[in-house]
């Protein structure tokens, strides 16, 4: 047995330090924390090595092989003054060592070891081997795992751990405080406590699991799974590789998938905490079911977004072609954001009184609405988007620039949207029973039917070849310059068209009085049997359609051919009820007749004969009304100067 000085012990009694001796150190103040302890791992060729410096006048002292532990196998160990033991394994034999209540140094060596720590603050590393490692329950150990497959289970808290090498298991669910559980370049599992701790799997396909604190998890490299539960606020980061993440409880976590196809979800999440979720750059799949107010941001991949939580969500799909879907369970004033890419946006599966705000972003998106009655807000944005509005709500629809499309979806009348087509040539149509809609087009050869539609519409288009159906409501229908072709459709509608050859119809077989406006250029007016009616009882003119700005280079087509001068005909009357009289005589010569009534002039066709002299059926007795077989239109402002039978085509 010997007692050796720290500062003057030499190279071969170091070598030679055993179970019966001691160390001790003449300056207290380099037993503190001027210590440093380092271990040289054995390898094939060499024994492992102990290392203890003071840093203070850097004297080194090497404990070799033949240290071990007090009772332990192999029988020998370094016992310092202060009662803690020094133990290294060799670089062969599995080897046992179990620390003291001070902090001890314990190393294995080249075998299959278990260290046991003690009460105190211990140093351990398995080395090479498959090692069982475990921490004490006082004091803050430091455990590296070394090259094997080890298996460490930490019990105390603001302990360190590395898995090192290897598959490694690492275990800190017994802990409540604070750890550092790291795992390093093999297939690492981690289990962190109920406190606040740091889990990171470094390299390889890690398996980590937190606890009840506020985590903060990074599976680093691999294709790494990440479970949360509990309370805690985390912090969760998969890193390179195809990552799972899985987020639950109640906590407000921030979620980074970062590179690779990750799959993040989310489930749990209490009303009043917030989720910011990152898909990163791969193509990622997320799943929202968290009841708190979220953050997802998709990244540059292409991302498919699942939404279900009745939370307020801000979702931005960002970079790539995005499928983002909003289930039954979100809430009104969700925003939604494609950015760049053709994304597939859909939240038809929320009813209710549900409204979103949903920009497509640039590229071609596919969008579609909520089922519900609320008011939807809808942005195409750029690109060439086909968007469809909800079943009853009255949404805002903007398709942007680009050739749109854009249904109107809603029903029984109950929905009235504000559709804006943008520059493009968009094509625009309602569902039968669609509501009041007001909709305006940009630039471009736009095509908008609303046929199916009970209530007036309002339709304003820019420059272009339009082609426009109006609804059986009373429409109001405008048109820029171009050749337009368009249809009022049934009710009394107001078209306004512009600077072009245009080709109007005011509508079929209706009641009500048409008043078209040609606007600049050669415009044909076109009709069908019966789309004036009116009766003597009536007021006069009620019925006929109105052209407001004819002129001599416009047409009429009432679908019997071009007029003629032995079919055509013109006279004078002093009220509306003689101008059916005055028509119905020269009826019986030809099948148009143009009568002076006042300052207007009305054109008669009798579209049930097209030769002269046959019998004419415009006139019905005993109270003088144009049957549904035939027309009249009253050219506002004009005299007989101002028509020709060259004008009937």
């Amino acid at each position: 047995m010997a007692t050796y000085i720290f500062e003057t012990i030499t190279a071969a009694q170091a070598l030679a330090f055993g179970a019966s001796d001691s160390l001790v150190f003449s300056n207290s103040t380099s037993h503190g924390s001027a210590m440093t302890v380092t271990y040289v791992a054995p390898t094939a060729l060499t024994s492992a090595e102990v290392i203890v410096t003071d840093n203070a006048d850097g004297h080194s002292v090497v404990f070799g092989t033949g240290v071990y532990g007090l009772g332990e196998t192999g029988g020998h160990a370094a016992v310092f003054s202060d009662g803690s033991t020094l133990v290294v394994g060799d670089n062969v034999a599995g080897d046992n060592a179990t620390g003291t209540a001070q902090g001890d140094g314990l190393f294995g060596g080249g075998g299959d070891d278990t260290l046991t720590g003690g009460n105190g603050a211990d140093l351990m590393q398995g080395n090479g081997g498959n090692d069982s490692i475990v921490g004490g329950t006082k004091g803050i150990d430091t455990i590296f795992g070394g090259q094997g497959n080890d298996n460490i289970e930490v019990q105390s808290s603001g302990s360190f751990v590395q898995g090192n090498l290897g598959n490694d298991n690492i275990d800190g669910t017994t802990v409540t405080g604070h750890l550092t559980l790291l795992g390093g370049q093999g297939d690492d599992s981690i289990h962190g406590g109920s406190g606040d701790d740091i889990l990171s799997g470094d390299k390889g396909d890690d398996t980590i699991a937190g606890g009840g604190g506020s985590d903060s998890i990074a599976g680093v490299d691999g294709d790494d799974s990440i479970t949360t539960s509990g309370a805690g606020s985390d912090t969760l980061d998969g890193g390179n590789g195809d990552d799972t993440i899985t987020a639950g409880a109640s906590g407000s976590s921030v979620i980074t998938g970062d590179a690779g196809d990750d799959s993040i979800t989310v489930s749990g999440a209490g009303a009043t905490t917030t989720v910011q979720i990152q898909g990163g750059s791969g193509d990622d799949t997320i799943t929202d079911g968290g009841l708190g107010t979220d953050t997802i941001l998709g990244g540059q991949g292409d991302d498919s977004i699942d939404v279900t939580g009745s939370g307020l969500k801000f979702i931005d799909g960002n970079l790539g072609n995005d499928t983002i879907v909003g289930g039954a369970g979100i809430s009104t004033g969700d925003v939604v954001l494609g950015e760049a890419g053709n994304d597939s946006i859909n939240f038809s599966a929320a009813a209710g009184t549900i409204a979103v705000h949903i920009d497509g972003g640039a590229g071609n998106d596919v969008i579609v609405g909520t089922t519900g009655s609320g008011a939807d807000s809808i942005t195409g944005n750029d690109g060439n988007d086909t968007i469809t509005s909800g079943t009853s709500g009255s949404a805002t629809l903007d398709g942007g620039n680009g050739d749109d499309s854009i249904a109107l979806n809603g029903a029984a009348g109950t929905s009235a949207d504000t559709v804006t087509g943008g520059a493009g040539n968009d094509t625009i149509t309602a569902a039968a029973g669609h509501g009041a809609d007001v909709i305006i087009v940009g630039d471009g050869n736009d095509s908008i039917n609303v046929s199916g539609a009970i209530g007036p519409q309002t339709i304003t288009a820019g420059a272009g070849h339009d082609h426009i159906i109006g609804s059986s409501g009373n429409d109001l229908i405008q048109v820029g310059a171009g050749g337009d072709h368009i249809d009022g459709g049934l009710g009394s509608n107001t078209i306004v068209g512009g600077a072009g050859d245009d080709t109007i119809h005011g509508g079929a077989h209706g009641a009500g009085t048409d008043v078209l406006t040609g606007g600049g250029g050669a415009d044909d007016f076109t009709f069908s049997a019966g789309d004036s009616q009116a009766t003597a009882a009536s007021t006069p003119n009620a019925g006929i359609t109105q052209i407001r700005d004819w002129t001599s280079a416009d047409s009429l087509d009432f679908g019997l051919g071009h007029a003629s001068g032995t079919n055509f005909s013109t006279t004078t009357a002093t009220d509306f009820n003689d101008a059916i009289t005055e028509a119905n005589a020269h009826l019986g010569t030809g099948s148009f007749v143009a009568v002076q009534v006042g300052t207007d002039v009305i054109v008669f066709a009798d579209t049930s004969t097209s030769a002269a002299g046959s019998t004419p059926a415009i006139i019905g007795t005993p109270d003088h009304h144009i049957s549904a077989a035939d027309d009249a239109v009253t050219l506002v402002g004009k005299t007989l100067a101002d028509i020709n039978f060259s004008n009937i085509i």
